[in-house]
C-alpha cells in the first residue's frame, strides 16, 4: 500500500492510504492457477481534529476527535463468486484529563460500524452500502485509558465489546510502553471474557523508531 498524511490547518490533519489486496483461499494447481484467488484494491481516508482554541471548561489542547473510513473499494471476486470488502467507519474521541510536566492521563472511546449490507439475495454495492448498512444492528465499542510518566513509561488498559450478531467478542486489554530517545517499545495482553476464545492470552510486542 501507499500512504500519505498532511496537516491542512493548525488543528486539523488528514491521511490517505491506497492498497492492493490479494486473498488466497485454496492452493493453486498447475491446471488452475487462479483457483481460490481474489484480487481487489481499496483506499482508507482519515481526519483528525485537535482543537487549539477551545476554552470551554478549560479543555484547550486536551481534546482529539478522529474519523476514519477503511476498505472502500470493489468486491473481492473468486472465479464466479464475489464478496464485499469489510468497509468500516470508525469514530473516536480522546481526552487528556491530566496533563502536566511529569504526568499525562488520557481517556479514549472508539466506535466502529461495518458498512456492509448483506442478505439472502446478496450484498449491496458501494456506495449504496454506505447508507443501507446502517439498517444492520450492532457496532463495535471500545474504551480505555493511557498513563504516561515523564513521557518515558506508559501504562494502558481498555475494554472491547461487540454484539452477538457481529461475533460476540468481549475482552480486556492491558499494556505498557517504554520510550528512550528515538526508540519506543510496547507490549499488550488480551484477557477474553468468553471461554475458549482464539484471542485468549494473546500477547503483542512492537518497536517504533521515530526519526523526527
Amino acid at each position: 500500500g501507499l500512504s500519505y498524511g498532511t496537516i491542512i490547518a493548525p488543528d486539523l490533519g488528514v491521511g490517505f492510504q491506497l492498497k492492493y489486496i490479494q486473498s488466497n483461499l485454496t492452493p493453486t494447481t498447475v491446471q488452475n492457477q487462479d483457483a481460490g484467488t481474489g484480487i481487489s484494491a481499496a483506499f482508507d481516508i482519515g481526519v483528525m481534529w485537535k482543537p487549539q482554541a477551545l476554552d470551554f471548561l478549560d479543555i484547550e489542547d486536551r481534546l482529539s476527535l478522529g474519523l476514519n473510513l477503511q476498505n472502500i473499494g470493489p468486491k473481492m471476486t473468486y472465479i464466479e463468486e464475489s464478496d464485499p470488502l469489510p468497509s468500516t467507519l470508525r469514530m473516536g474521541i480522546a481526552f487528556s484529563a491530566v496533563k502536566d510536566e511529569f504526568n499525562e492521563l488520557i481517556f479514549a472511546f472508539d466506535f466502529a460500524k461495518l458498512l456492509v449490507k448483506r442478505d439472502e439475495k446478496g450484498s449491496d454495492p458501494l456506495p449504496k452500502s454506505l447508507a443501507t448498512a446502517w439498517k444492520n444492528p450492532g457496532a463495535e465499542l471500545s474504551f480505555g485509558f493511557e498513563y504516561w510518566y515523564e513521557r518515558v513509561v506508559a501504562l494502558r488498559s481498555g475494554y472491547f465489546t461487540e454484539p452477538a450478531v457481529l461475533g460476540n467478542r468481549k475482552f480486556y486489554t492491558f499494556g505498557a510502553g517504554v520510550r528512550y530517545d528515538i526508540f519506543r517499545l510496547d507490549f499488550s495482553f488480551i484477557n477474553t471474557v468468553e471461554e475458549n476464545s482464539p484471542l485468549a492470552n494473546t500477547m503483542r510486542f512492537s518497536m517504533l523508531i521515530d526519526w523526527e
